[in-house]
């Protein structure tokens, strides 16, 4: 869009008002927050990923005790 000016003046040059200390600091804090919350969450996710690594690992050594019960069980009866 072309703009004219008519008034045969310029247009003085609008000011930019500075941020105020607190509205700074709300953001800072905001991001430090959520940066503090995901990081406790990805140690909560390790741990559950962890823990669910051992479930399963004893898990198969169980399945395992189970065939080799099984197994006993046939030759004796």
């Amino acid at each position: 869009m072309i703009r004219i000016n008519l008034l045969g003046r310029t247009r003085p040059k609008a000011v930019r008002q500075a941020v105020p200390l607190e509205a700074t600091l709300q953001v800072v804090f905001l991001i430090v927050a959520l940066v503090f919350s995901g990081g406790l969450l990805a140690i909560h996710y390790w741990q559950m990923d962890k823990e669910d690594k051992q479930v399963l690992a004893r898990i198969q050594r169980q399945k395992g005790e189970k065939t080799r019960l099984e197994q006993l069980k046939q030759q004796v009866g």
